[in-house]
């Protein structure tokens, strides 16, 4: 339930004090560093759903500032949805210097990506967003607030790879361990 990011950033630093708490915010798979004017931030999956004692399958993803010593819980900071489409496991990848967003998804046995303008994404207005997910055992419903819906904005492109079946030949057909947007490059 709890994911830990580290940062040791030069000299005299440790990881083992320059660490934040994530809790429930999901499996952990994909997260993207973004070094601001005002400081450091982690893109990742949050508002993790319960599943087999584990958290996964996240309904969003946050961008947090990072601050050692921090706990968070399901979210933080600036919370990003997909609503409408039933899609989960939302998962962020950003280019900052070619200003794109790539989101990967799954619904119904496939991976969906779709590839978003980084100041679109940032422009679209914040709302309140309900949601439902189980957490400890219990279903929760929660409003997370000032949060951006994706569902809101054109993507530039998209596709989907269909699950595949054998693992010698098929193209995704292992459990999904990221993915990476580089200018007009998908990787």
């Amino acid at each position: 339930k709890d994911g830990v990011i580290c940062r040791a950033d030069g000299a005299g630093q440790s990881a083992g004090t320059q660490y934040m708490t994530m809790r429930y915010f999901g499996h952990g798979t994909q997260f993207s560093v973004e070094r601001a004017a005002d400081g450091d931030y982690i893109w990742l999956g949050s508002n993790g759903v319960e599943t087999n004692g584990e958290y996964g399958d996240n309904l969003s993803f946050s961008r947090v500032k990072f601050a050692a010593g921090t706990l968070f819980e399901h979210s933080a900071g600036q919370t990003f949805f997909l609503t409408g489409t039933g899609e989960y496991d939302l998962q962020v990848s950003v280019d900052f210097e070619s200003k794109r967003l790539l989101l990967g998804t799954r619904k119904g046995g496939n991976r969906n990506f779709r590839v978003f303008d980084l100041d679109q994404v940032m422009a679209l207005p914040e709302k309140n967003i309900d949601v439902t997910m189980k957490v400890e055992g219990q279903t929760l419903d929660k409003t997370v607030p000032e949060s951006r819906d994706l569902s809101e904005c054109e993507p530039l492109a998209g596709f989907s790879i269909p699950a595949g079946v054998n693992k010698d030949t098929d193209v995704y057909s292992y459990s999904h361990q990221g993915h990476e947007v580089v200018g007009d490059y998908i990787y």
